[in-house]
């Protein structure tokens, strides 16, 4: 182990996008020594950051969600780790490598009894990099996979649309359409502006890739452009991100449509004003938050007539609510990794330090596929 040891603790609540002020990257002692067989030392090997962590560092949460970041504690994600220290090698041996939902500490004790650790099979890691289990093989890419293949069920002759295209579930989204389920359309929406990266997507599953900051939030202007990129109309949304694309897609869906409510990026960052507030000075619950959003700023899905009208199907889904069947999922990305069907994308800060950047760059644009910091020496 080294001889520094690293966390990084939530000091203040994010107006708007989230600051490096949101943060503190602490020096703290390194871990005691495992005590008990379910206790093993590991240290940090990469880390995930994903949008939903933005909605924990508001200070109320939708029900049924994951519970607030709380102040001065250390955030918790998607790791990848390696075991250092063991009481006894049972479960797991010195050199192991990991993958769980833990504090953001460089190095820690943790009782596998109370937080499961996956090991990951050592002869996989021989081809597959180990952070890839953070994104296209692990959440993000479960995500897309479920969302896809269980809610909208697109069909060869269908056409599917994509929000969020670029980042680290859209982008397996399309290639699965496109390269595994063989859809005749996929048109991504994204806010990437980088040729390059929009060049990687048209190589990887998109047949087209709209940048949504060219339509001026205006509804009328991207539903022209999704007429034109769509011309058999839409059969299977993958929404990530809420706000006026969801508007401007719902109107060209087609009858019987399916739209997979994965997430709603664009009102993440948004903060009430202070006149609307609670006494305490924040809403008092995130429902009462989310309605005066609404209210003010338009946001959310608006468009009900169009979906009861044309029979839509509009399903909200967690993917933990698929865990049971995180195995076999797993290794059906695993082999499409292999055969080239499904390339994965990262983007990649180095260092604890980074992390605040990283997050940012979610919100941004600035990055493509998955978001990982990288914390090998």
């Amino acid at each position: 182990m080294s001889q520094q040891n690293q966390r990084l603790v939530f000091t203040s609540y994010p107006e708007g996008l989230i600051q490096e002020s949101n943060f503190k990257l602490e020096t703290i002692e390194q871990p005691p020594k495992p005590s008990k067989p379910s206790e093993v030392v590991i240290r940090l090997l990469c880390l995930s950051v994903d949008p939903y962590m933005r909605m924990r560092m508001n200070k109320s949460v939708p029900k049924g969600y994951f519970d607030p970041f709380q102040l001065g504690e250390p955030l918790h994600g998607g790791v990848v780790a390696r075991v250092e220290q063991v009481f006894e090698e049972t479960n797991f041996q010195i050199g192991d490598v990991v993958l769980g939902g833990l504090p953001w500490i460089l190095e820690q004790l943790v009782d596998t009894s109370k937080t499961p650790l996956r090991r990951l099979d050592r002869d996989t890691l021989h081809d597959i990099p180990k952070s890839y289990f953070l994104g296209a093989l692990g959440m993000p890419g479960l995500t897309a996979y479920f969302g896809l293949l269980d809610i909208c069920q697109p069909k060869p002759n269908e056409t599917v649309v994509v929000s969020a295209a670029s980042g680290a579930v859209g982008s397996v989204v399309g290639q699965i359409a496109k390269r595994v389920l063989g859809c005749k359309r996929v048109i991504g929406i994204s806010g990437q502006t980088s040729p390059q990266v929009v060049q990687q997507l048209l190589e990887n599953g998109f047949d087209q890739i709209l940048n949504y900051k060219d339509y001026n939030n205006s509804v009328s202007e991207l539903k022209q452009a999704l007429e034109q990129a769509c011309p058999e109309g839409i059969d299977c949304y993958f929404e990530n991100v809420g706000g006026f694309i969801l508007d401007a897609v719902s109107l060209c869906m087609n009858k019987f449509g399916r739209i997979a409510f994965c997430g709603a990026i664009s009102s993440y960052n948004n903060n009430l004003p202070s006149e609307e507030q609670g006494a305490t000075g924040t809403c008092t619950t995130f429902e009462q938050q989310d309605a005066n959003l609404q209210e003010k700023y338009g946001l959310g899905l608006r468009l009900t007539s169009i979906h009861v009208v044309r029979e839509l199907k509009t399903q909200g889904f967690l993917v933990n609510s698929y865990s049971k069947q995180f195995g076999e999922a797993t290794q059906q990305l695993v082999q499409w990794t292999r055969s080239g069907q499904l390339k994965v994308f990262e983007t990649k800060e180095k260092g604890m330090h980074r992390i605040p950047h990283a997050m940012q760059r979610l919100f941004t644009g600035e990055k493509t596929g998955k978001v990982i910091v990288d914390l090998e020496n």
